[in-house]
């Protein structure tokens, strides 16, 4: 009865070893990773959120169009690990631009009165810009004001103008 025993077992072994030399990188999926796989994050998940904001951070930055979140490449990024199959779902360009662009924006608006009435002092100037083809012309007003040891300065309005930045057309 022992060798009959021995053998299976022997034999168990060798099926085994025989396995994993053939399929060596086959791992039968557990009902965990499964169900992991289809679990999609809901637009409330911390994680969704702050990939959402780093989106929205990028577009701001790079002074990107809203509908980069729209094109093919951007929609093959995995906001996770590469391997594993996605679990956020990108926006649409109307969320950043109608939803979250609204709220950053009351959020920097909240951050700069905060920081402009820490200031003890505040200078203000103003400049004018004109594109080399004089197809745009801006008008900026920025305040610039000491935050601790750190020289700030914040664009605090610009508007497009209509004509050229001549002294004439601002004095009007």
């Amino acid at each position: 009865m022992d060798d009959e025993a021995d053998r299976a077992a022997k034999k168990a072994k060798l099926n085994d070893i025989a396995m994993k030399q053939v399929m060596p990188n086959f791992v039968q999926p557990s009902m965990k990773d499964i169900t992991e796989k289809r679990l999609v994050w809901s637009d409330d998940n911390a994680i969704a959120q702050r990939i959402d904001k780093t989106i929205m951070d990028v577009i701001i930055v790079d002074m990107l169009p809203y509908t980069v979140v729209e094109g093919e490449a951007f929609k093959r990024l995995n906001f996770a690990d590469p391997i594993s199959t996605h679990h956020y779902t990108v926006k649409s360009e109307k969320f950043f631009r109608t939803t979250l662009m609204p709220a950053t924006y009351d959020k920097v608006v909240e951050h700069v009165k905060k920081l402009l009435l820490q200031a003890e002092y505040i200078s203000f100037t103003t400049d004018g810009w004109s594109s080399p083809t004089k197809s745009c012309s801006l008008l900026s007003f920025t305040g610039h004001f000491l935050h601790g040891a750190v020289c700030r300065k914040i664009i605090l309005s610009a508007m497009v103008l209509d004509d050229d930045h001549t002294a004439a057309y601002l004095s009007n």
